[in-house]
């Protein structure tokens, strides 16, 4: 139930974030209710997830899947660049949620130490950085 949840609510944030280019800064109404309703309905279904997942876990894995998503909506619906290097990067972030997803038991043992998902959230923001890297230039 809160693995559904959160998938959900990562696609509305693919939804709302792709979803703001139609907005035109916030200056178009009714693209404008559509991205807030979606950001308000994502954020609330994250925090119904995050009741029973750890938040380190429930949140990386939404921003991941939110990056991911509306990375690869830019290239399809905005002609964004889908050159290799930016796929790679777009790659290493969805390396870091299958890693916070495969090894749950480094998780445990991180978060008894008081860490949190060190390794796929650096993976993904390793990934996002140079991502946004790519689209900066």
């Amino acid at each position: 139930m809160h693995w559904t949840l959160l998938l959900i609510a990562a696609a509305l944030e693919i939804v709302w974030a792709a979803g703001l280019k139609f907005t035109e800064g916030f200056t178009r109404l009714w693209p404008s209710l559509c991205v807030g309703s979606a950001m308000a309905a994502s954020m609330t279904l994250l925090a119904f997830a995050a009741r029973g997942l750890p938040i380190g876990t429930a949140y990386a894995v939404w921003t991941g899947i939110g990056a991911v998503g509306t990375a690869l909506a830019g290239i399809y619906l905005f002609n964004e660049s889908a050159a290799p290097a930016r796929l790679a990067c777009i790659a290493l972030i969805v390396t870091g949620v299958i890693g916070i997803l495969r090894f749950p038991d480094f998780y445990t043992r991180l978060h008894a130490m008081g860490k949190t998902d060190i390794a796929g959230v650096a993976l993904m923001v390793t990934g996002i950085a140079v991502l946004e890297g790519f689209t900066l230039n």
